[in-house]
């Protein structure tokens, strides 16, 4: 996906909604620096600025998850809080490979 203007205007309203809706790093906590993550990368334009992929971190958590810090629990979290907008887990793997092979 070519990232033109209009791209990133939908990137900041996409930001803004996720972090008004969760309002804290949902792994840590924290309320200060948060900012949103996508589960799915957004490199899979279907899922960019949809918000049943989106989840709220602090900069710290983020930027573990950006460097390969990760630890399994923190993955284990964000697939289960994105589950939350969804029915069930059937439901989740299926817009998982709607968007990956969309």
């Amino acid at each position: 996906m070519k990232v033109t203007l209009a791209v990133r205007k939908k990137d900041r309203l996409f930001q803004q909604a996720i972090i008004k809706r969760d309002e804290w790093c949902i792994f840590c906590g924290n309320t200060q620096g948060i900012c949103a993550h996508h589960v799915i990368s957004r490199r899979y334009g279907k899922s960019r600025h949809d918000i049943k992929n989106g989840v709220t971190l602090c900069m710290q958590c983020h930027q573990s998850i950006g460097i390969n810090k990760i630890v399994k629990e923190m993955s284990i979290v964000l697939y289960f809080i994105s589950l939350k907008y969804f029915e069930n887990v059937i439901e989740w793997e299926k817009y998982v490979q709607w968007v990956k092979l969309g």
